[in-house]
């Protein structure tokens, strides 16, 4: 798949996720009020925090490999808000929206193997805290 699919893959959701927040105020959630997003090919429905944390996660390890500063701290407190289900405000948004077209650019210049071994960084993380 072309790195610009893949960038999209990762953050259209989060621009989705962004757009119904400024429209409504509201994400979807599901029955046990977890908030969710409709994503992939079958838009399947996946957990929000744990994706954004992931979205968080991928670019500062790309960060760090890089010897690049990247604050992703709106990102982070986004999804922190969305957790404990604290209100969010225009300027959580925007902050997370300022922070979209450095990650896009990011993205683009990703090689394949690069994506696929922060991806699986990312996933080793997540289970190596799942562990703790």
């Amino acid at each position: 798949m072309p790195m610009i699919l893949k960038m999209n893959t990762v953050l259209s959701p989060v621009e989705a996720i962004l757009d119904q927040l400024d429209r409504d105020g509201t994400v979807h959630v599901d029955e046990r009020g977890t908030p969710i997003f409709p994503a992939g090919p079958r838009n399947s429905w996946f957990a929000m925090v744990p994706a954004l944390l992931g979205v968080v996660d991928l670019f500062s390890m790309w960060a760090t490999r890089h010897g690049k500063a990247f604050d992703l701290s709106a990102l982070e407190r986004l999804a922190h808000k969305l957790e404990y289900g604290m209100p969010v405000a225009e300027q959580d948004t925007a902050a997370v929206r300022a922070l979209l077209p450095y990650m896009q650019r990011v993205a683009c210049t990703l090689s394949h193997d690069e994506a696929d071994d922060l991806i699986m960084q990312a996933r080793i993380k997540d289970e190596l805290e799942a562990l703790a």
